[in-house]
């Protein structure tokens, strides 16, 4: 018990299980939808080099040759919208965080 305390921060694996820390049962996915801020929507993202200052007259090609890296590109987009996702949450939820 004592190593059980020391290894789960004060609690025994007894403990746990009361608290349903660690369930028996089979646990239903998540089906909360996430939200995606406005900055970060999929429209907002660069579609034309726009930046004058680095003489840039073409975006980025996948290497596969389906396209370019932006956002507007399908199968760019399927791959960054769980990060944008993510990176939403955690923006708006910044103020609960401790370290914030």
């Amino acid at each position: 018990e004592k190593h059980q305390r020391s290894n789960l921060y004060g609690f025994t694996t007894r403990e746990l299980t009361e608290l349903d820390c660690m369930p028996t049962r089979e646990v239903k996915p998540a089906d909360v939808q996430s939200y995606i801020i406005p900055l970060l929507q999929r429209q907002t993202w660069e579609t034309v080099p726009v930046q004058p200052d680095f003489q840039r007259t073409r975006l980025y090609p996948l290497k596969n040759g389906n396209g370019n890296w932006v956002a507007s590109n399908d199968v760019v987009w399927q791959v960054m919208e769980p990060c944008v996702r993510l990176a939403s949450q955690t923006l708006m939820s910044a103020h609960l965080l401790p370290w914030v």
